[in-house]
Formats: C-alpha cells, sequence, structure tokens
C-alpha cells in the first residue's frame, strides 16, 4: 500500500495517551474520514508547539500522511473558532467523546454526525452556565449519534399495533426494534418509559425537569446497550468534589 498525504482536514481530539517518552497517539473525529488514530511524535516534548494545541473541544486543522492504521501527524493548527467550556460542559463534552470513541468504527465517514458533533462543541461553548440548554443539547446529540450509527429510535408509533404513541401509557424500548406497550408480565427493563417521553425525545422539548431527567436516563440506557455493557467513564466526573 503506498503512503498518502492528507492536507488540512477538519478534526477534534477524542483521546490522547502517551507513546515513547517524546510522543503521543492520538484519536481524532475528522469530518472526511470519521474517527482515526495518528502518531503526534515529539509532541510530549515541552518544547513544541504542538503540545499546547493537541486540546479535546476544539476545532482544529491537521495534515498527516502514511499508511496502516497509525499515519503520522505532520500539521496541526487551530480551526475557525476557540470554545471555552465551563466544569459541567466539559464532562459533557468528554462524554460525547466517549462515545464516539466507543461506538465508531475507525475510518468509517459519518460527515453528518461530524456536523452534529461540531455543533454541540459549538452549543456547549454558548450554554456553559446554563444547564437546561447544556442538557438539550447533549440529547439531540445523542438522538443524531444512534441514527448515523445504524440505530435510529422509533418515536413516533408503537412496534405491535404500529398505532401513534400516546403520552398517557408506558412502554418497553426493545433495542434495534422499538417501543411495544409495557405489560407487567413480561418483567422489568431499564428501558421502560413513558410515552410522554418518547414524544419530548421526537420533538426535542422537555415541559420541566422531571421529563428531562426520565429522557436522559432513558438515552443513557439505551447506549448503554449497545456498548455491551462497558461503562462510561466521563460520567463519574460530576462526582468528583
Amino acid at each position: 500500500m503506498a503512503a498518502y498525504q492528507i492536507h488540512q482536514q477538519a478534526v477534534f481530539v477524542l483521546h490522547t495517551r502517551p507513546y515513547t517518552e517524546t510522543s503521543l497517539i492520538i484519536e481524532v473525529f475528522s469530518q472526511e474520514f470519521g474517527r482515526l488514530g495518528l502518531l503526534a511524535k515529539g509532541a510530549r516534548n515541552s518544547k513544541t508547539r504542538k503540545r499546547g494545541i493537541l486540546l479535546p473541544f476544539q476545532p482544529l486543522l491537521m495534515s498527516w500522511t502514511g499508511k496502516g492504521e497509525l499515519p503520522i501527524l505532520t500539521e496541526v493548527e487551530q480551526g475557525h473558532s476557540l470554545f471555552y467550556f465551563d466544569y459541567k460542559s466539559r464532562v459533557c463534552g468528554f462524554y460525547a467523546n466517549e462515545l464516539v470513541y466507543k461506538l465508531l468504527q475507525r475510518k468509517d465517514p459519518y460527515q453528518k454526525l461530524y456536523q452534529s458533533y461540531n455543533q454541540l462543541m459549538q452549543s456547549l461553548h454558548d450554554c456553559s452556565f446554563k444547564n437546561k440548554e447544556r442538557e438539550l443539547s447533549l440529547r439531540l446529540f445523542e438522538k443524531n449519534l444512534l441514527s448515523e450509527i445504524g440505530y435510529a429510535l422509533i418515536l413516533d408509533r408503537d412496534i405491535d399495533q404500529h398505532e401513534l404513541i400516546n403520552p398517557e401509557l408506558v412502554y418497553r424500548y426493545i433495542p434495534e426494534r422499538g417501543p411495544e406497550i409495557y405489560r407487567s408480565n413480561k418483567g422489568e427493563s431499564p428501558l421502560i418509559v413513558s410515552g410522554m417521553v418518547l414524544h419530548c425525545i421526537d420533538r426535542n422539548s422537555y415541559p420541566n425537569d422531571i421529563i428531562m431527567q426520565q429522557a436522559k436516563r432513558f438515552m443513557r440506557n439505551i447506549l448503554q446497550s449497545l456498548l455491551g455493557g462497558k461503562p462510561i467513564h466521563s460520567r463519574s466526573l460530576l462526582y468528583i468534589s
């Protein structure tokens, strides 16, 4: 396989880890190439410009060269803007990064999801110190993520009678299929949800904090089912004093 060169690609850093004493392996989410790993040679050197710019949540422009699973980063520069997050927005950003890192395969392009991720980063910048707006932005991103990876939520009709979701009823959501009217003889499930919550997720509109929390719990349980029981570590940051 011949080596190739990629120039000035829009990316966000998802995760970095040390590689030798002076270098980093960085996982990025790119507009054209999806998620991929890059080798940033010398990035741990205190004198290099790369060390101060390879940060999460910031739009970057990267160039790289090579072949195989780990091309070499050649250039990086700040993108069109600089985002500032408060503490809770940073936790939300780490949560989004963890989902993208764990649920996307390397080198599969997800241009619509990249745009949704970019919009989330902008929203987290805009709504720092505004809890409700932050949660709205996250619920929309989670919904878009599920759709783009092939698990779009069915939120308007039940899977048994194909009738419109009734806000007064309770449903059991079956991953990869959709909601069915809940009957207690079918046992408990973390994905039991009211029709009202499904309506609100569908419209991305939540009348009160109780509904918002129920929607949050439902979306996290859906995503957890796709992760195969692997924990989402970024959640624990909210409980660090």
